[in-house]
């Protein structure tokens, strides 16, 4: 199975586009667990898409589990080195 490329999320359901062009559809679990999304990280780059909850706040869409892992593994380094960080790894960009 290819990786998803795209995702958009609608009233609870994320659609997940393919790189082959198929799609997957996830409604089950919560905000964090459709969104691939571990951490609850606000958009900030790197996500393929975003699920606007209406309630509290745009969350990133990662196209796996483990990179949302990654994302919230680059975070947590990042503020440990006391740089803010503003984009996941796949688009890192630290401010020192």
């Amino acid at each position: 199975m290819t990786q998803p490329t795209t995702a958009t999320a609608s009233n609870g359901t994320v659609v997940y586009t393919l790189g082959d062009g198929s799609t997957l559809y996830t409604t089950t679990g919560s905000v964090p667990i459709r969104d691939n999304n571990p951490g609850d990280i606000k958009v900030q780059g790197g996500q393929i898409g975003s699920d606007d909850t209406r309630v509290n706040g745009i969350f990133g869409t990662y196209a796996t589990r483990a990179a949302g892992i990654q994302a919230l593994t680059d975070k947590r380094n990042a503020k440990e080195m006391g740089s803010e960080w503003i984009f996941s790894r796949s688009g890192a960009s630290l401010h020192v």
